[in-house]
């Protein structure tokens, strides 16, 4: 008979997968609901990409997801010293900055060369 541990790297890494799934499906809806009046922006704005008006600030939900998942990894799957390797703080750091930098081209339709400056110093971390 096969018995089942709860505490297997397999049962874990499951579990960890369906949190992320609903964590990423409670804050995907929240956002939405929430972006229907907020970060929308409107017709008489600069058009950048296309004419259609869509939400901003979409990426959210994928950083919040990314925070959950790198705490979760931390607590069920590393080691102690998983906070002095330089590849994971590199990819902590890079994506925070992208984020960051997203978040305020949403807001505020920032010069490219500010964006590309960022993108810059990402692909140098």
């Amino acid at each position: 008979m096969l018995e089942f541990d709860f505490f297997s790297p397999a049962s874990l890494l499951i579990l960890f997968c369906f949190s992320m799934l609903i964590i990423s499906v409670i804050a995907n809806g929240l956002l939405l609901k929430f972006s229907v009046s907020m970060g929308r922006r409107n017709e008489n704005q600069e058009v950048r990409w296309s004419s259609t008006t869509k939400p901003a600030f979409g990426g959210i939900s994928f950083y919040i997801l990314f925070l959950f998942s790198f705490v979760f990894h931390v607590l069920f799957f590393s080691n102690d010293e998983i906070m002095l390797n330089a590849g994971f703080i590199g990819f902590f750091t890079t994506t925070s900055l992208g984020f960051a930098m997203g978040l305020a081209d949403d807001a505020y339709n920032t010069k490219p060369f500010l964006k590309f400056s960022v993108q810059f110093i990402c692909g140098f971390i």
